[in-house]
């Protein structure tokens, strides 16, 4: 984004301050879909790994994306079926999707058409042991590393 710097002004707000009330979703326990197969993970983090350049020339910023890495984590708990560790142990590309919340309205579908396996960890949450799947996210076409549909 780039404009010319302008000095800020206060107004009140004609409307009144209106802003969504409904407490976040919290993603504990979700359902991934890896390749069409469904996986219950105890947590997921993504990161969107932008690299950002600032230039400042006397009144005005640049800012440029100049380079994108995004990653996904995938925190697996070792209690689950042998079709879950299957689809997440076959290969090293997936295309993932995870929706989290179930109400209309408050819903968020993360997908991402190419994940490429980097990684698992060991790791423990609430006394269990847990494995740490991290995905780097590529283009299938275009610039489509990853989409997110609030609906």
């Amino acid at each position: 984004f780039m404009a010319a710097y302008a000095v800020p002004t206060a107004v009140s707000d004609p409307n009144g301050a209106v802003y969504q009330s409904a407490a976040p979703i919290v993603m504990s326990s979700a359902d991934v879909i890896n390749d069409g197969a469904v996986i219950q993970v105890g947590a997921y983090s993504m990161d969107d790994g932008n690299a950002v350049d600032h230039q400042y020339t006397t009144g005005q910023s640049f800012f440029t994306v100049k380079d994108r890495q995004p990653k996904i984590k995938l925190t697996k708990d070792s209690v689950s079926t042998a079709a879950e560790w299957t689809a997440l142990t076959a290969g090293t590309n997936a295309s993932l999707s995870a929706t989290f919340g179930a109400t209309a309205g408050n819903r968020l579908i993360h997908t991402a058409p190419v994940a490429r396996r980097e990684g698992v960890a060991i790791g423990e949450r609430a006394d269990r042991h847990t494995r740490e799947i991290s995905y780097g996210l590529y283009e299938s076409v275009g610039d489509d590393q990853f989409k997110f549909l609030f609906n």
